[in-house]
């Protein structure tokens, strides 16, 4: 009967011990406010009295930011005035304007520079340009269908002559 006892008990244990051990960590460091942290703080001077420790200035931790979300933000076209949806309507164009004249810019520096790294391809010893061996605007040779070809689906059979 004590036997029984003393395998629950360890049952027992073991389930809690285990329980324990699966849980996430959920310590988190405390933060100090970021007004009330030093940031150049200067390094201790040592002293012959203690001991001392192999980190003088501890990392400092600046607390981010309160998050800002996109829909605090936005407002709902329909609250607006006629005078804030034509202000609205005038921010959008510039900014438009203003992300085609960056996408212009970009456009033009990587035409640059694969112009560059073209040039500097072809003048390596031994790189020659292959041409290919039919004009780009015209499909292969073999590609071009015939009236007569047996796997064109859409050919007429010639009639037979009697």
């Amino acid at each position: 009967m004590k036997s029984r006892y003393l395998i629950a008990a360890c049952t027992v244990l073991l389930a809690a011990v285990g329980i324990t051990i699966a849980q996430p960590e959920t310590r988190t460091r405390p933060v100090a406010p970021p007004d009330l942290v030093p940031v150049d703080r200067p390094a201790p001077a040592p002293t012959a009295v203690g001991p001392t420790l192999p980190f003088p200035n501890p990392p400092v931790v600046n607390a981010p930011a309160a998050p800002t979300t996109s829909a605090a933000k936005e407002v709902k076209p329909e609250d607006l005035t006629i005078d804030q949806l034509l202000d609205a309507v005038e921010k959008f164009e510039s900014q438009k304007a203003e992300l085609e004249k960056k996408q212009r810019a970009f456009v033009k520096v990587l035409h640059l520079k694969a112009a560059l790294q073209k040039q500097r391809i072809d003048s390596l010893p031994g790189s020659q340009p292959v041409a290919p061996p039919y004009a780009v605007s015209e499909p292969p040779p073999s590609s071009i269908p015939t009236s007569n070809s047996p796997l064109d689906p859409f050919s007429i059979p010639a009639k037979p002559q009697r």
